[in-house]
């Protein structure tokens, strides 16, 4: 019985009649029937992620299934014999553009005011040569909510508003950093202990990969080129800690957006170029307050540096 055994199981998306044939489709599996109660066909998708919204028969008795992931897909007797993705991303939903060497990374991922993960499982799309491909979630390690990349050579890294860093080595997945390869640097969040919400990343001019990390105690974070990871704290509150971008300018200080929570503004850290040692580091907060910069306002969208190395500023009440 379909109602009982299959369909109460699963959100429908679609009931379709195509060729004297009911079609039940839900998440990751059609279901036919000829009279509504007996099954006489079933396919199901558990090796990757798929979310099916409609199906029909053709006249040779071939299943075709819209699936928002994966595009167009061609079943026959049960099987998958084609799947055909326009030459395009992988999603309208887009979060952040980077271009380099000569590869366009459109991150899919995203969240809502920082607090609610979007839970998107796209990726992140490439286009090189006039030709899309797609690292999925699926591809990039099981990341989440892509929301950033960055290049260095033959390797891509990509920030995961969930998942940590994911690191590709030319356009095969290398691995994912997380709490337990990093020596606990990449911190999940203080109220989960697999979540980690990574906002951005940047490369400095050794080499070295870094990172902001929201709702933890240490949240500008490092990587070496001989995969030394180290953490840093700016004593601020965990508790609604949000990261945006991070910026390095030319005298190798690091600029951090504090997207929401603790006042909001930038932060600046220098490091003394000494990554290993933290005594000698020094930071400061910027914020609307006289003596920690002035700024016009605390809410901060977004932060670029010059040729002449200045950096601006863009916030809610202008420069």
């Amino acid at each position: 019985n379909i109602s009982s055994n299959l369909i109460s199981s699963n959100n429908l998306n679609d009931i379709t009649y195509s060729d004297n044939k009911f079609l039940f489709v839900s998440d990751n599996s059609v279901v036919t029937s000829i009279n509504g109660i007996d099954t006489i066909d079933h396919y199901n998708e558990n090796s990757r992620l798929v979310k099916f919204k409609s199906a029909c028969y053709d006249d040779q008795n071939n299943i075709w299934i819209a699936d928002s992931i994966s595009g167009l897909i061609k079943v026959t007797n049960g099987i998958t014999k084609s799947i055909i993705l326009p030459n395009g991303p992988a999603s309208n939903n887009i979060f952040d553009l980077n271009f380099s060497n000569s590869k366009l990374y459109v991150s899919h991922g995203g969240h809502s005011n920082y607090n609610i993960n979007n839970l998107n499982y796209q990726g992140v799309s490439v286009l090189e040569n006039n030709s899309w491909a797609n690292y999925s979630s699926q591809f990039l390690g099981n990341s989440r909510d892509i929301i950033s990349s960055v290049t260095n050579g033959d390797y891509v890294y990509f920030a995961s508003w969930y998942d940590g860093v994911s690191e590709v080595l030319n356009s095969n997945f290398s691995k994912k950093y997380g709490y337990n390869n990093t020596n606990g640097i990449l911190d999940t969040t203080y109220y989960s202990n697999n979540r980690i919400q990574i906002s951005d990343l940047k490369f400095d001019s050794y080499g070295n990969l870094w990172g902001l990390n929201s709702q933890v105690q240490k949240p500008l974070f490092v990587k070496t080129p001989q995969n030394e990871w180290y953490s840093y704290t700016l004593n601020l509150a965990i508790e609604g800690l949000y990261f945006d971008e991070i910026l390095i300018d030319n005298s190798n200080q690091k600029w951090g957006i504090v997207a929401k929570g603790n006042g909001k503004g930038l932060f600046v850290y220098d490091d003394n170029n000494t990554i290993d040692n933290q005594y000698d580091d020094q930071y400061k907060l910027i914020t609307t307050n006289i003596g920690q910069g002035a700024l016009p306002n605390n809410n901060v969208n977004c932060i670029t540096k010059d040729r002449n190395g200045e950096i601006w500023v863009g916030t809610y009440e202008g420069i």
